[in-house]
């Protein structure tokens, strides 16, 4: 009626970081400043030299920078890591390199699926317009003021490439 698995785990060596920098770059590959200065964006990077190497807590260091550069317009940012490792030493060096992309702007607003009020009442709840600065924030607060109405069983959010690199289409479903 039941069956034992046994799943042998071979861990390899624990590293530690070393050297955590956080570097934005254009598109020629030059340092650019971080948005709202060096010391703030690498303050969302949980972790610190000595610490334990842990992908998790790297992880949600890039979830919060992301977050951070889509809150002031910047949709397309790329986030990345490149880990340098020293193997005698047990060491991590990391890079955290940033490409923005240009500031786009909410084009359109669209309401789909909603058969049981009017759209305007929706449309209260969206505390952005068309033709702000995207921010990933409004948006999932615009979800969730949407949600608590009470009359709908879930919101959904999706976005679109609006009529160039520059604007975005959110649409509630």
């Amino acid at each position: 009626t039941s069956i034992d698995i046994t799943i042998p785990v071979e861990e390899g060596p624990r590293f530690r970081i070393g050297r955590l920098r956080v570097a934005e770059l254009d598109d020629e590959g030059a340092e650019l400043d971080l948005l709202g200065g060096r010391r703030v964006v690498r303050e969302m990077v949980a972790a610190d030299p000595g610490d334990w190497f842990s992908r998790t807590v790297i992880g949600t260091g890039l979830q919060t920078i992301t977050r951070h550069y889509r809150d002031h317009g910047f949709a397309h940012v790329d986030v990345t890591t490149q880990p340098d490792l020293d193997l005698d030493r047990k060491v991590v060096h990391i890079t955290v390199s940033l490409r923005r992309g240009p500031p786009v702007h909410i084009e359109r607003i669209n309401i789909r699926g909603n058969s049981k009020t009017r759209d305007l009442v929706i449309r209260r709840e969206i505390n952005v317009v068309e033709g702000d600065l995207y921010s990933q924030t409004a948006i999932e607060e615009a979800k969730a003021r949407i949600q608590a109405l009470g009359y709908f069983e879930r919101v959904d959010t999706s976005e679109e490439e609006g009529s160039g690199p520059e604007a975005l289409v959110v649409n509630f479903e």
